[in-house]
């Protein structure tokens, strides 16, 4: 009888104890996972490829607690499908919890960014931002980069202009330079191939990379939407009469880094490849990066007669057929003359 008292005893501290133990653990467990980081402001954090968890958890801004080294041990045990965390760059928050970052870096919940390359800007210019950008990798420089994009188009571009289309691209922090500019490049290809084969009849350019440095030049002439396709007969029509293009975006391009901003005479009579005041036809390239609007308007131009414009000082332009009303517009709307 005493021994089953005994036993009886026995059984029920063994039972008490395993709760409490159970209850401390568990309270140390949820302590350890609800831990506030202790940062103050955004930061980046870095998972290697084949790292651990003890290894990522060791980095963490958290107190640096052994119980909670002790806890950790205890609590990835428990949990085996915790222990795996995937390669990446993760964005950490001052309100993160342990829990919710490990969680993060269990479901591969990387940082993902938003990187915009502006239609009409030249490479020059998106290259200079792309360098900045703290999300890339710099794994190509131009030249390299340039002989991939040949390699991938079967082009032979000399220049960067017209090889990318302009986009908001959304990609993971920490992602190759290399592959944000082919997913760029290969945008590009599919649109321009696509807008190819649904061209207007008859029209002046003989290849897909003509309507990119036609579409570069009307880019670079208006901001306006709704003149694109306005701009673009202008030039069809000329091209057609065989008249220059006679366009002050392609002198400045061809000027390039020397231009200060005031385009003069000189610069109109010097002799470049891409000086339509002297040149016939379309420029060798590209001058600009062109959006998907100036491509379109390029292939399908509206049709008119208008041979000139000028601009209003408002953003728009004035059309006109002949010399005569473009210079009445130019004495109105330049020179101020009613």
């Amino acid at each position: 009888m005493q021994t089953r008292t005994w036993l009886k005893y026995s059984f029920l501290f063994i039972v008490a104890f395993a709760l409490i133990v159970f209850g401390v653990t568990s309270y140390q467990i949820n302590r350890f996972l609800q831990q506030p980081l202790t940062i103050q402001n955004n930061a980046i954090f870095n998972i290697h490829s084949g790292e651990s968890v003890s290894g990522v958890f060791q980095r963490l801004p958290i107190e640096d607690d052994a119980l909670f080294t002790y806890v950790a041990k205890i609590y990835f045990r428990l949990n085996p499908a915790k222990t795996h965390v995937q390669a990446g760059v993760y964005e950490l928050l001052p309100s993160d919890s342990l829990a919710s970052v490990l969680s993060r870096f269990n479901q591969g919940q990387t940082k993902k960014v938003a990187i915009t390359l502006i239609e009409g800007k030249t490479w020059r210019e998106w290259y200079q931002v792309l360098l900045e950008n703290p999300w890339l990798q710099m794994d190509l420089n131009e030249g390299e980069l340039l002989s991939s994009v040949n390699a991938v188009s079967g082009w032979q571009l000399s220049h960067l202009e017209g090889a990318f289309m302009p986009d908001t691209y959304h990609i993971e922090a920490g992602s190759k330079f290399s592959t944000l500019m082919m997913q760029a490049h290969q945008s590009l290809q599919r649109f321009v191939q696509r807008s190819w084969e649904e061209r207007a009849q008859n029209l002046p350019i003989d290849s897909p990379y003509e309507a990119l440095i036609l579409a570069s030049i009307i880019e670079k002439e208006t901001g306006l939407a709704e003149e694109r396709g306005h701009i673009a007969s202008v030039f069809i029509n000329r091209l057609n009469l065989g008249m220059r293009l006679q366009t002050d975006p392609t002198v400045i391009y061809g000027i390039g880094t020397e231009f200060d901003g005031n385009l003069t005479r000189k610069h109109l009579k010097t002799v470049t490849p891409y000086n339509t005041y002297r040149i016939k036809g379309l420029p060798p390239t590209p001058i600009a990066m062109p959006s998907r609007a100036a491509i379109t308007a390029a292939l399908n131009p509206i049709q008119s007669d208008d041979l000139y414009f000028v601009a209003k000082g408002d953003g728009s332009h004035a059309f006109s057929k002949t010399l005569n009303e473009h210079n009445e517009a130019v004495r109105r709307y330049q020179l101020g003359i009613q």
